[in-house]
């Protein structure tokens, strides 16, 4: 299992005279351009998205794969990009011989991508996409107006984590059920003041220079740490102020505008961990998963997240109207 990094951008479309035009409307424009121009795969349509670079450039091709959905109004597909066939060998594990992945002829039409999988809310014009890396980012979707409808372009906007702080610092009745600071390189008064152990016991520890002190405070099960307004605000504040002095800084609240939310104060942009499997366990022994279920995996994943988030993804990108 392997964790995945879920972020949230707002998307604004934009007409060639550099007007906003109401993000609702992205569905439809997207929509004829894909009934136009994609190619049916079966359980998901594909779309070139570098129609000018062909298959045997040292420019890598990008495709974006649409897949059904039955929930309106939302979009889930994957961002392809073709990776060089030099990075990348092929091995006979009986013979240990290593050979290339294509030759030359399988080289003019075949290829092997890194993805992206990510869903889009056209409603509120919300993006949640799985970063990973040396895959194509969220702003390759913008050649699908570069190639098909040039009136048109989307601008994307992360949703920085400091204005989900600021949205638990502002919200009515805020609560904070756990605080978590990571301390490097402790010192032994504090190991002795915090763990009361016997002071030979401590200064052995404190020998070792890479020692982290992960320190959770937390309320009582069904119980929160702090409940009062003003007392919210000042942890805010003070951990704000302070978040420098620790290797890691994590406020869990939440309000009556949204669900509880951890926020790492050290984290640029507001996100969400997900977990996608490699592989399942059947008669003992682990069995690799194919792309089918993989690709399962990030649209329960991706749509699990933005739900999670909804009203605090909303409230942070002023789109709860």
């Amino acid at each position: 299992m392997s964790k995945k990094t879920v972020e949230f951008m707002r998307l604004e479309l934009i007409d060639s005279d550099g007007n906003r035009i109401g993000h609702d409307k992205l569905e439809n424009i997207w929509h004829n351009i894909f009934n136009k121009y994609c190619v049916d795969n079966g359980s998901y349509r594909s779309l070139d998205l570098s129609p000018q670079i062909a298959p045997e450039d040292i420019e890598p091709k990008k495709i974006l794969d649409l897949f059904e959905h039955e929930e309106e109004p939302y979009f889930f597909g994957r961002i392809c990009k073709k990776k060089s066939k030099n990075a990348m060998l092929r091995r006979d594990y009986e013979t240990l011989k290593a050979t290339e992945v294509f030759n030359n002829k399988d080289s003019l039409k075949q290829g092997i991508e890194g993805f992206t999988f990510f869903i889009i809310d056209f409603g509120k014009g919300i993006l949640t996409i799985a970063n990973t890396k040396d895959a194509p980012g969220a702003s390759v979707l913008n050649n699908i107006f570069d190639n098909y409808n040039q009136e048109y372009t989307l601008k994307f906007t992360n949703i920085p984590n400091e204005d989900g702080v600021n949205v638990l610092y502002g919200s009515q009745n805020p609560t904070v059920s756990k605080l978590r600071f990571e301390i490097p390189t402790p010192n032994a008064e504090f190991l002795l003041k915090v763990l009361q152990l016997e002071e030979p016991v401590i200064l052995e520890m404190a020998k070792n220079k890479d020692l982290i002190a992960d320190i959770v405070i937390k309320a009582a099960p069904y119980k929160k740490l702090e409940t009062d307004q003003s007392a919210v605000r000042r942890i805010i504040d003070i951990l704000k102020k302070k978040k420098d002095n620790y290797g890691k800084a994590v406020i869990t609240g939440k309000s009556e505008d949204f669900s509880t939310t951890d926020f790492d104060l050290h984290a640029r942009y507001f996100s969400y961990p997900i977990d996608v499997k490699n592989y399942r366990q059947k008669n003992g022994k682990k069995i690799e998963l194919d792309l089918g279920e993989i690709t399962e995996q990030y649209k329960n994943g991706l749509f699990e997240a933005y739900h999670i988030n909804y009203k605090m993804i909303l409230a942070i990108a002023d789109r709860m109207d």
